[in-house]
């Protein structure tokens, strides 16, 4: 099996067509963030996202994949605690529809066992 190299669209190109296309996508898949305009009203946004690979240095990238099981670690034991997640997300919850549901849903889930 042989392998040929990838040829990468040209940033022009990327910004001009491909550009477009992946906010198409990213609205029409969710991958959107909520912010504020000057009337108070919300707006959607897209997420950032790449086109292209983008070079990322190697010394934080490492750093970050040293914390990364004391990170899930530290996740795991927080979804655990109930009443600290509860406490912690009331808050954000009551103006936050979106957090509103997913706390309901971890109570739910935790009420079953």
């Amino acid at each position: 099996m042989s392998t040929q190299p990838l040829t990468l669209p040209s940033p022009d190109f990327a910004h001009s067509t491909l550009g477009p296309n992946a906010i198409a996508w990213t609205a029409s898949h969710g991958l959107v963030m909520q912010s504020r305009d000057n009337s108070g009203l919300p707006k959607y946004i897209h997420a950032p996202v790449t086109l292209l690979p983008t070079p990322f240095p190697r010394d934080p990238f490492l750093h970050v994949v040293d914390l990364t099981a004391d990170f899930n670690l530290m996740i795991d034991c927080l979804s655990r605690n109930p009443d600290f997640l509860v406490k912690i997300l009331s808050p954000t919850a009551t103006g936050d529809p979106f957090t509103a549901r997913l706390l309901e849903m971890y109570q739910a889930t935790f009420d079953q066992h």
